[in-house]
C-alpha cells in the first residue's frame, strides 16, 4: 500500500494496513519552545473502538452519527473515520 496525503500542511499522510487498521503519521512540533518539528505516527484499529468512541472522534469535525453509521454499513470513508480519530489524539 501507498501513503496518500491527507493534510499537505503538516504533511499528514495515511498507509491501509487492512479493511480496518490505518497508519496515520505526521509532523507535529514536539518543542514549544524551540519550535522543533518531529514525526508522529499511530495505527488506528477501528475494531478497537465502540461506536460512541468513534462518534466522540468524527462529531468533532462535524459529521453526524447517522453518516457515521453509513459509512460503517457501507464499508466507505472508514480512512476518514480513523483520520479522526488520529486527529483527536495527543
Amino acid at each position: 500500500m501507498e501513503w496518500k496525503i491527507t493534510d499537505p500542511s503538516c504533511n499528514q499522510m495515511f498507509k491501509k494496513i487492512s479493511d480496518n487498521i490505518f497508519l496515520f503519521k505526521e509532523d507535529r512540533i514536539i518543542n514549544p519552545e524551540t519550535k522543533e518539528v518531529g514525526t508522529y505516527e499511530s495505527e488506528i484499529h477501528l475494531n478497537e473502538y465502540t461506536q460512541d468512541e468513534m462518534f466522540e472522534s468524527v462529531s468533532s469535525f462535524g459529521y453526524t452519527f447517522n453518516e457515521m453509521c453509513t459509512w460503517i454499513e457501507q464499508d466507505y470513508n472508514l480512512e476518514l473515520i480513523a483520520e479522526c480519530i488520529f486527529e483527536m489524539e495527543n
